[in-house]
């Protein structure tokens, strides 16, 4: 018998040459077992990765997971990975 994990508070990145759309599911205030969701795109410039990265923490966010590989987030990753489990 197997368990599902499930995560309170977490992220999904979709990471491309251009920017980085972000999504973020956190509990949802106004019900019992519901889940709020919001989406932003950031440009792939450092400030505005920086600005991802405040957006992030200040949603409380501790586990983030992309949809990239090779090259395109070689300059998200070390963004992410000095505050949140990749």
């Amino acid at each position: 018998m197997s368990m599902e994990v499930l995560r309170e508070r977490c992220a999904a990145l979709d990471i491309s040459k251009r920017d980085v759309k972000a999504c973020v599911r956190v509990p949802n205030p106004n019900g019992k077992g519901a889940r709020s969701q919001e989406v932003r795109t950031f440009a792939s410039m450092t400030i505005a990765l920086l600005q991802l990265k405040e957006w992030l923490a200040s949603e409380q966010v501790s586990v983030v997971t992309t949809e990239a590989t090779g090259a395109k987030e070689a300059g998200v990753l070390p963004t992410r990975r000095r505050r949140f489990r990749v």
